[in-house]
């Protein structure tokens, strides 16, 4: 599992919990053995719920890469997908008590990790775009070289198609 942190990872701490930090630049060296034995991972779970940081840290070593890569294409923000993803794991930390049935993790995870996204999108107030320039005097419109085209085609179909009617 060391494969997918840096050489030295850095370690910081979270709510009484000591978390590596991850890095999108390293690449699993073997991206079909990702499968996990799901009486495994039930077994971590209940320890989790229970208060076992050792299961939790498994946990999070084993899905924190996963939810990271999920998070990163939605954001496209290597910073932001690093701050998203420890959100992310502080509120299943938190929550997991809340969760009912074990064998849901993953999806019950990635519905968190995607509900922070939609929630930091939804906190931004959208760009603005002026659909007009002012022109360089800041009197009127620009006049949009197209718009000068677009009107002589539209006079020639009409003219041609009175013609045709005729």
């Amino acid at each position: 599992m060391r494969a997918f942190f840096s050489e030295r990872p850095k370690l910081f701490f979270c709510n009484g919990i000591i978390v590596r930090e991850l890095s999108l630049a390293r690449h699993d060296p073997n991206p079909g053995s990702g499968t996990l034995d799901p009486s495994l991972l039930r077994e971590w779970i209940k320890k989790a719920k229970k208060g076992d940081i050792g299961s939790y840290q498994r946990l999070y070593e084993v899905f924190a890469r996963k939810v990271l890569n999920f998070i990163y294409r939605m954001v496209n923000s290597v910073e932001e997908a690093e701050d998203l993803t420890q959100e992310t794991f502080v509120t299943v930390y938190r929550k997991l008590g809340s969760l009912k049935d074990d064998a849901k993790f993953e999806p019950w995870l990635f519905r968190i990790a995607r509900n922070y996204v939609y929630q930091r999108y939804r906190s931004r107030t959208p760009a603005t775009v002026p659909i007009e320039e002012p022109d360089d005097n800041d009197k009127g419109v620009k006049s949009i070289p197209c718009q000068k085209n677009i009107a002589k085609c539209l006079f020639c179909l009409q003219s041609s198609s009175s013609v045709t009617t005729k």
